[in-house]
Parts: C-alpha cells; structure tokens; sequence
C-alpha cells in the first residue's frame, strides 16, 4: 500500500515540477489528485481533509524564491505537510492516534465515533496490536540512520544499563554491539588482568583510524589513547604494579560532543579529568578487540612500533558500563 502511494504522489508532484508558472487551477488538481491517493491508500477522510487544506493555505500569498519554480513550492508544501502529519523522522511515533468509524452509516468514514464507543475502539486496538506483533509489523522504528547505527532498538534499551562482559580469546566484538554502549554518553570500560614485569601490549581497543580509543601496557606504564575522528589525545602514562590489575577508563559525555575521561586503578583515580572529545558516535568500523588492536589501529604511531603489539600476559575480562547520554544528545531521540 505504502509503495503504491508513494509512487503515484510522485507522480502527481513530478507533474508539477515540470511546470514553470501554476495558476490557482492547476493547484487545486494537484490536490484533488493528492486527496484521491490518499483516500485509496485508506487515510481517514478528516485526515485528507485536514491535510489539503493546510497545503493550499499554506500556499497562498508564499513568496517565490528566485531559483525555485512555483511547481518545486508546492512540492515543497507538500512533503513539508506529510512530515507534519505522519511524524518527523527520528521523532517518537504517536500510536495512540486512532480514529473509529461506523461503515454501515458512514462508508465514507467521515465521522469519527472513538469518543462515543471506547470500549470497542479499546477491544479493536487489543486485536491489532496482538496481530502486529504476530506478523511482525511491531515493533515500529522511526529512528534516523544515525540513531540506528548508534544505538539499539528501544525495545532492547532496558538491558544496556546493565553493561556487557567479555572475555579474551574471541574475534572482535561487532560494533552493533558496542557503540550503543559508548555513544554520545558517559560510560566505564574496566579490564581486569595480571602483569609481570616483560607484560606488555594492548589491553582492549575500540574502533580503528576513523575513531576509537586504545589502552595498552608499554614499559611498565599503562597509556591510553583517545582518536577523536583524527583529533588525537593521550592521558598520563600511569606507572603499573606487578600483580593483579584492575584498570578503569571513566568517560563524561559533557554536551555538545565534548567529553572527558580519566584512568583508575582498583578505584583509585590516577589522571586527573582531561579532555578526550568529540564524542565518539558512528562513523568508525570496527567494534572491541580485547589483548590485539586488529586490523587498522586506532593509533598509527601505536601499530608502527608494535604491530598488532598483542598482550604477552594474562587478561580477565574487560566491561563496558553505559551510562547517560549527553545533556543534548540527539542520540536520545526517538
């Protein structure tokens, strides 16, 4: 249905485009032609109504831009009204919009009786929203590309406080998996791990030349290495017992993708607050390597000493811990 409509508004506004000047007529075909899609793609009659009138109002007394044809206005005026009335992309869907009518007496569903009958416009939603489920139509994801690369589906956002354990040993953990922990928010990475004083190498890394960040142990210190989309920082190089290690990166997501991070040892703050931004988001391709930096290293300077430089001694584990999201986040739309 969705396609069918879809291509027959386009055609009715390619039509229009190829017109330089429209006279009020031509207008009000376009939109008696726009109405008629609409009403046999099933849209409620109220809708369509509500919609037109609005285009051509908004059509009247417009003033034309010098590179626009009055054809492109119009098409303009009526996309921009279809964001309006189906729901801007990124922007949480209204599902409780439902309008009920009597077909035997208004075929033309011109009448909405919701308010007159609750309890069947609340059983009919029931079977509908049970039957979406079962085929699949549910859940409904308005979210931009951006926030989908970003994030998990909302339906899975209650299980992201909770953080993600894992273990060395493994290939690299795809980035669907990681970015919504660490994207556009504060969160904790903490990697557990035993060094001997020959020890050294990569801890965990994220990310590659793009964007990511590193921690690795080099000449009994470890440091850490933050790619900010080329914009490289590097936190004090921490001095490491020999033992058993608890190392913790704590970032803030400060607002307008600015960040800071420190490095803790068991707990302990080691590096004072520093600034490690922008935010990282999408736009990096690899996910979390744990003891190796695979592939293309988030640090060329890194893999030019070292290669790959995997750890020589014993890794635990390594958690990432989400936390909020940045004050101003777009990422938390939708």
């Amino acid at each position: 249905m969705f396609d069918s409509l879809s291509e027959r508004l386009s055609g009715i506004l390619d039509r229009l485009t190829r017109r330089g000047a429209l006279t009020e007529a031509d207008v009000d075909a376009a939109l008696r032609e726009v109405r008629r899609a609409l009403l046999e793609a099933d849209v409620a009659l109220d809708v369509v109504r509500a919609f037109t009138e609005k285009v051509k109002g908004n059509a009247v007394g417009v003033e034309l831009v010098k590179s626009v044809t009055p054809g492109q206005l119009v098409v303009k005026l009526v996309h921009d009204q279809l964001i309006e009335t189906l729901g801007e992309r990124g922007e949480p869907i209204d599902l409780d919009n439902w309008t009920l009518h009597d077909l035997d007496r208004d075929f033309s569903e011109s009448a909405d009786v919701r308010d007159s009958h609750p309890d069947k416009l609340r059983e009919l939603v029931t079977a509908f929203d049970e039957t979406a489920w079962l085929n699949l139509v549910y859940p409904l994801d308005n979210r931009t590309m951006v926030q989908k690369m970003s994030d998990g589906a909302a339906r899975a956002g209650a299980a992201a406080p909770a953080g993600r354990r894992f273990f060395p040993g493994s290939q690299t953990v795809h980035r669907a998996i990681v970015v919504p922990l660490i994207s556009d928010r504060s969160f904790r990475v903490r990697a557990t791990f035993v060094r001997r004083d020959v020890d050294q190498g990569v801890v965990w890394a994220i990310g590659e030349q793009i964007g990511g960040m590193v921690l690795y142990v080099e000449d009994g210190r470890l440091r850490f290495c933050y790619n900010g989309y080329g914009e490289f920082s590097e936190l004090p190089p921490v001095p490491l017992p020999v033992g058993e290690i608890e190392a913790t990166l704590e970032y803030e997501a400060l607002g307008t993708r600015q960040g800071r991070g420190r490095i803790l040892l068991s707990g302990v703050a080691q590096t004072p607050w520093q600034a490690l931004s922008p935010t990282l988001t999408v736009g990096f391709h690899e996910g979390l390597d744990i003891g190796i930096d695979r592939r293309a290293p988030v640090s060329w300077d890194v893999y030019q000493k070292h290669g790959t430089f995997r750890y020589t001694g014993t890794l635990h584990d390594v958690t990432i811990e989400p936390g909020p999201r940045a004050p101003d986040s777009p990422l938390a739309r939708g």
